[in-house]
């Protein structure tokens, strides 16, 4: 095994932004160990305020796990050394990752056997025949480092150089097997952010370690090594024919010329494992690029081979990260470990526009809470229960993977056009007292059962009234925003996106004073504008009468049946990363 330190430095530029919650069906698990300095603070030998900074290093940690076991389900613990110290000017951090020896074609058959998803079974399709590589790469034995076809069944083609952690995804390697898979270690130099809500000067902990995790789960590429041992690389010249160089994701990097090539295999295609070049991510043999890759540090673009190429946003694993920047595990970056061996959580399917994936696009569920998290075009790491349903045109799994990050008015458009309206459902909400001039008014006539909503000194796009008795009279409904509506004896609704005012008509039960009112509403909502989170209307009553028995039984039954109904149904709302200076590795001779 070898042990390949991976640097992270300052000048750093950008990631994309942050995705995945966590799941309580993920069993990818994560060993965190604090070592060395980092240890030494937690055990508080460096004083109160260490202690607790060592504290919120090791939880932003376990929550970058977390991002990971959100997504795949895969019955195996990853085990990481971590540590916080001084690691010298101008460096952010460091990695390591210990890799072993899997020869192609066994692992090939793993990958077979670990098909559990539609790209898993195309990307198998694809894999060249045979027990050894087809590639491009680099002559390293001399210093011009020429590109040439090899094919010749040597070391080097045979056997690759697997991270421990995809060993483990694979079933190769035991998944509780308790040894190190890794290390990780940040420097105490620099400012910290915990919690992905980092300022201007501070860096965000949790997705850069969400990314070095991702290289400790297989993220890597052998072209790093070809990089270091050739051309103008620190290592050069040296021959690579007798080592193990490359790993899994490298089974997917091909490139126009690679395709150009005569002769190509009878399955796949000629792969592109030189440095430098225009190298792509495809999982149907080169077919479709889906992504480019970096190219090499020493003889590329100045960034490391084992990440995405800079400054395209495609996923937590480009190269580089800026102060100010959170970080993103995007829909490429999953599918990449789909392909090398990690298995997605499965997730049940959604109809078209339904956010929250009840079985309707109605306005409580799906519409509101979209207007409330609205952010506009963008990459905000919005889920889809937040309302980012884009992409859904026929239907799709309902992940916390967001369709494209934000939470727009082609959302709201997919959710307009797939409105079905509520199920037979119930839910509750906090009516809020009289008074607050910044939020609407609903204004009640007890006398006529006459309902205004008024937006005071706010404005309405949209309102939910649900009631747990069906005492709503629909029939007197008038609509007062252009947009969808929902009118039943349990519920009110509208959305649009202008907004609107007025008398939605007498739909209401006369004879309620303010507590008959608040008992009658079990959701009451409003939403003002978008991007506005979801309030209570206040509550105002006109001309309140002194209440007939019959109202008080009305009130006295609604106020039993609430705990009730909430028993039904309760609605929730929703330093550029341094070289891998990996040293490469003798393959043994076996296949």
């Amino acid at each position: 095994m070898s042990r390949s330190p991976h640097g992270l430095r300052v000048f750093c530029l950008l990631v994309g932004l942050l995705l995945a919650a966590n799941s309580t069906e993920a069993t990818l698990q994560f060993n965190f160990t604090p070592v060395g300095n980092l240890a030494d603070m937690q055990a508080g030998n460096q004083g109160p305020a260490q202690q607790t900074l060592a504290l919120d290093v090791i939880g932003a940690f376990g929550d970058a796990g977390d991002l990971w076991s959100a997504i795949f389900d895969d019955d195996i613990t990853i085990n990481v050394d971590i540590d916080f110290d001084n690691l010298g000017a101008g460096i952010l951090g460091s990695t390591g990752n210990v890799t072993a020896q899997s020869n192609f074609a066994p692992t090939k058959t793993a990958l077979i056997n670990d098909v559990t998803s539609a790209d898993d079974a195309m990307a198998v399709a694809n894999f060249q025949p045979g027990t050894s590589l087809d590639m491009l790469t680099n002559d390293n034995s001399t210093t011009a480092s020429p590109v040439i076809r090899d094919n010749d069944g040597s070391a080097n083609n045979f056997a690759l150089d697997v991270p421990r952690a995809n060993l483990k995804a694979l079933g190769i390697l035991a998944g509780n097997d308790p040894a190190s898979d890794g290390s990780i270690s940040f420097s105490n130099l620099f400012s910290w952010d915990f919690d992905q809500t980092p300022s201007g000067g501070e860096f965000d902990l949790i997705g850069v370690a969400a990314h070095e995790i991702g290289h400790l789960m297989g993220f890597v590429s052998g072209v790093d090594v070809v990089d270091i041992t050739g051309g103008v690389g620190p290592f050069a010249p040296t021959a690579l024919d007798n080592f193990r160089v490359f790993s899994v994701l490298d089974l997917y990097r091909y490139s126009a010329a690679s395709l150009a090539e005569p002769s190509q295999p009878a399955t796949g295609a000629v792969l592109d494992l030189a440095f430098g070049g225009n190298p792509f991510f495809s999982i149907d043999g080169g077919a479709t690029s889906l992504a480019t890759f970096s190219t090499g540090s020493f003889n590329g673009i100045g960034r490391q081979a084992s990440h995405w190429l800079d400054n395209l946003g495609q996923g937590i694993m480009d190269p580089t990260f800026g102060a100010g920047e959170v970080g993103v595990i995007t829909a490429l970056d999953i599918q990449a470990f789909d392909v090398i061996g990690y298995d997605l959580i499965p997730a049940p399917t959604c109809l078209v526009g339904d956010a929250d994936c009840d079985g309707d696009v109605d306005i409580s569920g799906d519409i509101l809470p979209a207007l409330s998290n609205f952010t506009g075009p963008g990459s905000f790491g919005k889920t889809r229960l937040e309302g980012d349903v884009q992409g859904d045109l026929v239907g799709t799994p309902t992940t916390n993977v967001p369709a494209d990050g934000d939470v727009d008015v082609s959302d709201l458009l997919i959710m307009l056009s797939s409105f079905t309206g509520p199920l037979d459902e119930g839910g509750l909400g906090d009516p809020a007292e009289a008074g607050d001039p910044n939020i609407p008014d609903l204004i009640y006539n007890a006398a006529t059962g006459e309902v205004i909503l008024d937006p005071d000194g706010s404005s309405i796009i949209g309102y939910s009234l649900q009631n747990a008795t069906n005492s709503f009279l629909p029939a007197g409904h008038t609509p007062i925003l252009v947009g969808v509506t929902t009118s039943l004896t349990s519920q009110l609704e509208e959305a649009a996106l202008a907004p609107g005012s007025g008398s939605i008509g007498l739909v209401f039960p006369t004879g309620l004073d303010l507590a008959g009112l608040q008992a009658l509403l079990a959701v009451n909502q409003v939403s003002r504008s978008l991007g506005a989170p979801l309030v209570p209307f206040d509550l105002v009553v006109l001309g309140t009468p002194v209440p007939e028995p019959a109202t008080w039984a009305m009130a006295a039954l609604a106020l039993v049946l609430l705990p009730l109904a909430r028993a039904v149904r309760r609605r929730s709302p929703a330093g550029q990363f341094g070289q891998v200076r990996r040293s490469p590795s003798t393959a043994t001779a076996d296949r």
